[in-house]
């Protein structure tokens, strides 16, 4: 998806990634560490009474309308699959560390994306 050789300009996209073993456990999991990211993002607007972080946000909400990615890796890769059709966009760039996720947990999620997600979205016969 994207990146160098592409003519048209980039339009890229963003996401928090988590590829785990089942979409149960993924989505579990990401909603937890996302609440820890919002915290720790908000903190500071919070401490001088900016009520931008003061309300709770709805991370299940989020994984179902894509705004964070979340599930097994058939699931991540259908959902990247659509991202350009849906989106228009022709780059996307993953943030696979965040929150509360271990070491352990960000880097198996990324060894998941990189051999099972990854090689499907390369080149002009994608999946």
């Amino acid at each position: 998806m994207g990146g160098a050789g592409v003519r048209s300009p980039r339009f890229g996209i963003m996401r928090n990634v988590y590829v785990g073993e089942s979409d149960g456990d993924a989505r579990d999991r990401m909603v937890e560490a996302m609440e820890v990211f919002y915290e720790q993002f908000t903190a500071l607007w919070r401490r001088h009474g900016d009520d931008r972080g003061a309300e709770p946000y709805d991370f299940a909400r989020a994984i179902e309308e894509g705004r964070v990615i979340a599930g097994s890796p058939a699931t991540v890769r259908a959902q990247l699959a659509r991202m350009p059709r849906d989106s228009g966009c022709n780059h996307f760039a993953g943030a696979f560390a965040f929150g509360s996720l271990s070491y352990e947990e960000a880097r198996s999620s990324l060894v998941r994306f990189g051999e099972q997600v990854a090689p499907a979205l390369r080149g002009p016969g994608r999946a």
